[in-house]
């Protein structure tokens, strides 16, 4: 994963995503992470992509949040290191895939969320499918 080959606002998203597992005192940065991080961008492209699709980004938002909430905490030291989780790394790897098939020359928010609803599981994918969120 190269953060120079994101767009400014995808690189921003990354960055808040971080600071956000950060203040939850979570280990891993997730692609939840980053989704909460898009949605709260109030100048993105994100917000307006789920209303096209007819999805409720104000929903979307607080099940992201429930979900963040729900996962675990670790205790330690200040400045822990967060790692990239499995799912994470998977909607990168995917979303760096369409945007070589696209002939992009930077990896956007758009071809994140590609990534990030292709071949989503678990929590991700449930609460994709409650707001209608596909392919």
């Amino acid at each position: 994963m190269n953060l120079n080959q994101f767009t400014l606002k995808l690189q921003e998203a990354f960055q808040s995503a971080q600071e956000l597992a950060g203040e939850k005192s979570h280990a891993e940065l997730s692609a939840l992470h980053v989704l909460a991080a898009l949605l709260a961008q109030p100048d993105g492209v994100t917000r307006s992509i789920l209303s096209r699709l007819g999805a409720q980004p104000d929903a979307v938002a607080a099940d992201v949040a429930s979900l963040l909430d729900q996962r675990p905490s670790v205790q330690g030291s200040p400045g822990q290191q967060t790692y990239l989780s499995n799912d994470l790394r998977a909607a990168v790897t995917r979303a760096e895939k369409r945007r070589k098939e696209m002939g992009d020359d930077y990896t956007s928010v758009e071809h994140f969320l590609l990534g990030l609803v292709d071949g989503a599981s678990g929590d991700l994918k449930s609460l994709l499918g409650k707001h209608g969120l596909d392919e």
